[in-house]
């Protein structure tokens, strides 16, 4: 068996494949696609991944709620979507959320590299493309620590880990 992170072959130890059957090879990216961009002269934190209820996007929206000045940049698209609008509407920060849907990958890149912060609260991930694609950006990422996301950041290089919302707020403001 071929995985792409120990907390993935972990998973599938728990599913009952014996851990010596399954190879780990991580991800990559093309690092030549990506580049430092200019900061935004405002904290701008980003969000980019599938808009799926289990990412626990609404956990950014406390963090950027206790961040004052703050700008959540989210991109892509999913079928949570509907509810994380609503929430942003609810919570009052129409102002301060920016919606992107799918970009292409200039525009990511340029988003990565505006970012003060890459973020990620997701309660499930067999890695984080996103962390390194970020990282290529010079652009660090907060990220709660579960899963692959353990192993994707490299603690005080690419970023930092927390193990709740209120420890992540902390985190993004170190960075």
């Amino acid at each position: 068996f071929l995985t792409i992170s120990k907390a993935a072959r972990a998973d599938l130890a728990r599913e009952g494949i014996p851990p010596e059957q399954v190879t780990v090879e991580y991800l990559g990216v093309d690092q030549g696609r990506f580049r430092r961009g200019t900061r935004a002269p405002e904290p701008h934190l980003i969000f980019v991944g599938r808009l799926k209820a289990y990412k626990n996007v609404e956990a950014l929206f406390d963090v950027l709620v206790r961040t004052p000045g703050a700008i959540l940049d989210v991109v892509g698209e999913g079928d949570h979507r509907p509810d994380l609008e609503a929430a942003i509407r609810r919570r009052g920060l129409a102002g301060r959320v920016r919606m992107h849907g799918y970009v292409d990958e200039e525009t990511k890149i340029e988003l990565y590299g505006r970012a003060w912060v890459n973020l990620t609260a997701s309660r499930s991930e067999g890695w984080s493309l996103t962390v390194m694609e970020a990282a290529l950006c010079g652009t660090p990422s907060a990220a709660l620590a579960v899963g692959g996301l353990v192993e994707s950041i490299v603690p005080g290089e690419t970023g930092l880990l927390a193990v709740d919302t209120d420890e992540l707020t902390e985190r993004v403001h170190e960075l």
